[in-house]
């Protein structure tokens, strides 16, 4: 650690692929010392201390040698690259945005940082984060709402090759370096000759430029070999827009990409634009600044350099509509420009952005123009408008419900009247009442003298029963003494003779040695297995290490284990490298790696419990090991097994009674999965995770699973089953076995879960997805007192806040379940 540089990475939406990238590499030249966020939302991350810039600045908490920057937003990374500047902070990284979005292994085998992934800066010279420029300005689709007014095109308008190359010279010249540098339009593809010699131009002067060619992929398949070659030999990313029209040739435009070797990407599905123009100078320009997606998108052409594509490009609505919007903001690069001032008047709102609102956006589904383009699909109303309207709706809504209540009011006064007539009625049949009870009150009287004569009779009854009663149980307790010795007779003569036999039979094994055999097998069968077993961990591991032991291989019970093992470890004083964590089975092992383990010991149950009978045999204080199960010493009896549900104690709250005591909910480890998988959900955001199958509760009849699946099917969902062993999918659906550190980057890209309470859900419950967790009204355990969902629920546990938590009963009742399912996901 001596030698290697002190790396403070900033980025809190990537800190995770970051970190997996240095723990990959123990041979890196540098490690990661802190990360630097924007607020100190908490202490530290995965042990790493989270410290604000300004600590960082004052070098008083952490010291660092160099800064490593994962962001992909152009806007934020161009202003923080601004605000480093500012403070005379020097050394600073930063990671392609290729790799941010591919999740790409940014060091090299040889420990170093990849540079054709990392960018080193100068602080000579600004380094300008992302520039674009158009090829062409025409376009194949002609979309409604176009951000870059292709529709308002007239002809086959291109870009000069002549005059983009003077004006990348000069850039170059400007800045030490460009971060990303996009060629799109239009349609690049309509004019493909063009788009290569701007490849070759841009390569030029910009070699070490994440470069890449944006296009809706309509003609892909049509370029020619020599196109590829160029893309190929340049080092271009492909950028494919997925438009409607797109999604239709993506599998062939995919398997193209992959024959030819060429780096892509492809964006997720455009299903709307979105209309933000306004033809007034009224709308809040600092809020736009700060949210506004293309204030960071540089743009580039004859001779000016713009903040945004719009800032120029908007002249092309001007000219069509009249709509006077042409903006003058942009900046002549050939005049005396000072870069560092250029790039700090880039991160500032230009006037242009008066006219545009973020704070109103409304979509526009997309779709392509017909005849002519129509304004109304660019211009929303302005914000006085706007709040015109507003209040107009809000004066009639007002109106309304005024109405409404003279109509109530109205109502009121004649049920009131009523009311008056009901009452002068009723005071009639209160005096008639009032002559009834006192007629009443002196029946009464009548009746509670009839009564007082009535209870003396009885009491000289009562006394005459108890005389007879007392004659009764004498009678009583003398014949059954009499009978009860009569019918014991026997038992009693058979226990005397039981006593005599077994007197007799322990002389007769006093003289023989088969007990001595028997109770010699009794431990060499089970006790001395546990012991062997215990000296086996003991020699392979060290006398120092401290064994903990999970006897039931239940993948809840191993995923709470593993969770607080290391909380547990340090409030116990074990070392990290001191311990060996033994469970039982090969699922087990999967989760225990969720939480960075590195010293698990896999045994057959018959050898874990060999070594629970051990501690009965032994006293456990003379062994170095501990049980991680709340009903370990509590076996025999259960108590502590039917105890869940009793006043809301749920499976969580009983390791942490019984195990964890001293340990808090906060103490717990999240479990950290893989950021990519090798199986991808179909079609993104139309699949669907069913779980049908769980070990510990009963689960539903498979008849309901085909039904649901086929409705859902019908929906345009994609179906997966989740499947171990020999576990059958259900009927029209995918079958898969996913890795348990892969199941994050599958259900985060899918529209979510469905299953039956098991193990694997304590596994997802930390996964930001849909999950409908499905729980029988049985009582949990058999005989116990509390229905599985209290016990169960992942809610209660606080392992999540999002789950979708239903019951399921027998019958008809599973119609409804399966409608509030589909209504979920409807």
């Amino acid at each position: 650690m001596k030698d290697k540089k002190q790396i403070a990475v900033m980025g809190e939406g990537h800190r995770e692929y970051v970190l997996n990238t240095f723990q990959h590499h123990g041979n890196c030249e540098a490690y990661i010392t802190c990360f630097i966020g924007g607020f100190k939302e908490s202490e530290s991350y995965d042990d790493i201390p989270v410290i604000t810039l300004d600590d960082a600045c004052s070098g008083d908490m952490v010291k660092f040698d160099a800064i490593l920057i994962a962001i992909s937003s152009n806007h934020i990374l161009a202003k923080t690259l601004a605000d480093l500047h500012d403070r005379n902070i020097t050394n600073i990284y930063v990671i392609k945005l290729f790799a941010l979005e591919s999740g790409e292994d940014f060091i090299s085998d040889d420990g170093k940082f990849d540079t054709g992934k990392v960018d080193k800066l100068s602080n000579e010279k600004p380094y300008l984060v992302h520039l674009e420029t158009h090829v062409c300005d025409y376009c194949n689709l002609g979309c409604k709402a176009c951000n870059n007014f292709s529709p308002f095109v007239r002809g086959q308008s291109c870009a000069s090759i002549e005059q983009y190359e003077e004006d990348l010279k000069r850039m170059a010249k400007l800045v030490s370096h460009i971060g990303r540098l996009f060629l799109l339009g239009g349609e690049p593809f309509l004019e493909p000759e063009l788009s290569c010699q701007f490849i070759k131009v841009s390569r030029r002067y910009c070699p070490k430029s994440e470069l890449r060619l944006l296009t809706n992929g309509l003609l892909l398949l049509k370029m020619t070999d020599e196109f590829w070659q160029c893309i190929k030999e340049f080092n271009v990313i492909i950028h494919i827009s997925a438009y409607p029209p797109t999604m239709e040739k993506i599998h062939e435009a995919e398997l193209l990409l992959k024959e030819k070797k060429v780096s892509y990407i492809i964006a997720r599905e455009v299903e709307f634009f979105v209309k933000h123009w306004t033809l007034y100078p009224f709308e809040d320009a600092e809020f736009n600044n700060i949210y506004c997606g293309s204030a960071g998108c540089h743009y580039l052409r004859d001779g000016k350099f713009s903040k945004c594509p719009d800032a120029i490009l908007i002249e092309h609505l001007d000219k069509e509509l009249g709509t006077h919007l042409k903006s003058e903001d942009s900046i002549d690069i050939y005049k005396n420009v000072d870069p560092w001032e250029m790039v700090k008047e880039l991160n500032a709102p230009i006037d242009l952005c008066k006219y545009c609102s973020f704070k109103r956006l409304e979509r526009v589904t997309w779709g392509q123009i017909e005849e002519e383009p129509d304004i109304s699909d660019w211009i929303i109303e302005h914000r006085y408008e706007y709040e015109k309207r507003l209040q107009t709706e809000k004066i009639n809504k007002l109106t309304d419900n005024l109405k409404k209540m003279e109509a109530v009011c109205a109502c009121k006064e004649k049920e009131l009247k009523e009311a008056e007539r009901e009452n002068a009625s009723i005071a009639d049949n209160l005096d008639n009442t009032e002559r009834r009870l006192s007629l009443m009150e002196r029946e009464l009287l009548n009746t509670k003298k009839e009564f007082a004569a009535i209870r003396g009779k009885l009491h000289i009854v009562g006394r005459d029963m108890e005389e007879l009663k007392g004659h009764y149980d004498n009678i009583r307790a003398s014949v059954s003494f009499r009978i009860g010795r009569t019918i014991t007779w026997l038992p009693r003569k058979m226990k005397a003779f039981g006593n005599k036999l077994i007197v007799h039979s322990k002389k007769a094994l006093g003289s023989s040695p088969k007990s001595f055999i028997r109770l010699s097998l009794i431990y060499f069968k089970d006790i001395h297995r546990g012991l062997c077993t215990y000296r086996a961990i003991v020699r392979k591991y060290g006398e120092d290490c401290k064994i903990y032991v999970q006897y039931y291989g239940g993948t809840g019970d191993v995923y709470i284990d593993s969770a607080f093992l290391k909380a547990h470890m340090k409030k116990s004083g074990v070392e990290a490298n001191e311990y060996v964590f033994v469970i039982t089975g090969n699922n087990a092992f999967n989760v225990t790696q969720l939480f960075g383990l590195n010293r698990v010991e896999v045994l057959e149950i018959t050898d874990i419990r060999s070594l629970l009978h051990l501690t009965r045999f032994i006293k456990q204080s003379m062994l170095n090991l501990e049980f991680l199960h709340y009903n370990d010493a509590r076996m025999y009896t259960g108590i502590a097994f039917f105890m869940a549900g009793f006043r809301g104690i749920n499976f969580a709250d009983l390791y942490k009674y019984y195990v964890f005591s001293e340990l808090t909910g906060k103490d717990m480890a999240k479990p950290r999965f893989s950021i990519d998988t090798k199986i991808q959900p179909s079609e993104g955001a139309k699949t669907i995770l069913l779980s049908p199958y769980a070990k510990s509760l009963r689960t539903l009849p498979i008849c309901f699973w085909e039904s649901l699946a086929r409705k859902l099917s019908e929906q345009g969902y994609i179906l997966y089953t989740n499947i171990v062993g020999s576990e059958v999918p259900i009927p029209e659906t995918c079958p898969i076995q996913l890795p348990y550190n892969e199941l994050a980057a599958f259900l985060s890209n899918s529209s979510g879960f469905i299953g039956v309470r098991s193990g694997l859900c304590e596994i997802i419950s930390s996964i930001n997805c849909k999950k409908v967790i499905l729980y029988p009204d049985d009582i949990w355990p058999k005989g116990g007192i509390s229905k599985a969902k209290v016990v169960f629920s992942l809610i209660s546990m606080a392992y999540c806040d999002d789950a979708i938590e239903l019951e399921y009963g027998r019958g008809e009742q599973l119609k409804y379940l399966q409608e509030e399912i589909l209504a979920w996901f409807s």
